[in-house]
């Protein structure tokens, strides 16, 4: 009797799913489909979400239709949509649709790249890890035996025992860069000290060169012999500082003339020259010559530029070489003597 009433309730429910499907959760698809072969319906279907095709924690909604295999996917979908929006039919009988075998074979293909990615992945962080392992210790002895060849002689007491050889390595090579530190600051003390010393060095040649620059020739020259030279106003040593700074300034003067003739007899050359060469390209124009076979007065003024401007290069060489230095060699023995009655000197 209490069979016959519970098939009269679920015989009722199905009837009434044609207007409002029922969702229907049972512990296996064979329930399923047993229970509603018992109540004389020929058709069945199960609908689920895509993202849960495949997971039996989650059991698909289901329909039945004594009609067609159609109006039981409408009834499995209706009540699949009740709680979720990607639903598609899974089943239609007991046996998968082929949209669900697609879905369950991209799932397992998803996941089976998923997984080999996860592999590659540890594989990666694998070797990594290796290569950063071998990296560290192949660090480690290089320091070890860096720390052996410099400091190692001050530890030999402490080799028996691994961890305090180690710490004397450590503490040689701290006592080590505290003194190369200090030497450091030391050295650089005295580059600041001595770049003090030439900055005040300059400041002082420059103020002694204005002053120079301001006083009068004669002025200039007995002051850098008794200043600078230490030498006694009046004396013979004297005289003759001033004689051959005054010399050199006269030589300088001679050369410095000649250095502006040459230059005025280089710019007349290149002058001539270029007019040479212009008379010889109208020439070779009008008379259907080469233009490189101008007049002898084009290639002599060529030349004479040419010698001029060797004659300027040797004429610098030589007034650098015969400037006056900074300090002051007296002569050896000179044959001049000041004449005390007129201030003249004469050389001899």
């Amino acid at each position: 009797m209490r069979k016959i009433f519970l098939g009269l309730v679920l015989l009722f429910s199905l009837i009434s799913c044609a207007q409002q499907p029922i969702l229907y959760n049972h512990s296996t698809i064979e329930e399923y489909e047993k229970k509603m072969k018992e109540l004389g319906y020929k058709f069945t279907a199960r609908a689920n979400s895509v993202t849960l095709v495949g997971n039996d924690l989650f059991k698909p909604s289901g329909g039945a239709s004594k009609k067609s295999q159609q109006e039981a996917n409408d009834m499995a979908m209706q009540a699949c949509k009740r709680g979720y929006l990607d639903c598609i039919i899974v089943m239609e009988g007991s046996e998968l649709t082929y949209l669900a075998k697609h879905v369950i074979k991209n799932k397992k293909h998803h996941e089976e790249v998923v997984a080999k990615r996860l592999e590659e992945e540890e594989e990666k962080q694998r070797i990594y890890k290796e290569a950063e392992l071998f990296k560290v210790n192949k660090e480690r002895e290089a320091r070890i035996k860096y720390l052996e060849n410099n400091y190692g002689n001050n530890c030999l007491k402490n080799k028996a025992n691994n961890v305090e050889y180690n710490k004397c390595l450590n503490d040689q090579e701290q006592i080590a860069l505290k003194d190369k530190a200090a030497k450091e600051a030391k050295l650089a003390e005295e580059i600041k000290k001595k770049q003090l010393i030439t900055a005040k060095q300059k400041e002082e040649e420059d103020k002694f060169n204005k002053m120079l620059a301001a006083m009068k020739p004669d002025e200039r020259r007995a002051y850098i012999c008794e200043k600078t030279y230490g030498l006694r106003k009046g004396s013979e040593k004297f005289s003759e500082c001033v004689y051959k700074i005054l010399a050199a300034d006269i030589e300088i003067e001679k050369m410095e003339l000649q250095k502006k003739l040459a230059e005025a007899q280089l710019e007349t050359a290149r002058a001539n020259e270029a007019a040479a060469r212009a008379n010889a390209e109208a020439s070779a124009a009008r008379s259907n010559v080469n233009v490189y076979s101008y007049d002898s007065r084009a290639t002599a003024a060529m030349e004479r530029a040419n010698e001029i401007e060797r004659a300027k290069i040797l004429l610098n060489l030589s007034q650098a070489l015969r400037a006056p230095k900074p300090q002051f060699n007296p002569p050896q023995q000179l044959n001049c003597k000041l004449n005390p009655l007129n201030n003249r000197i004469s050389c001899y």
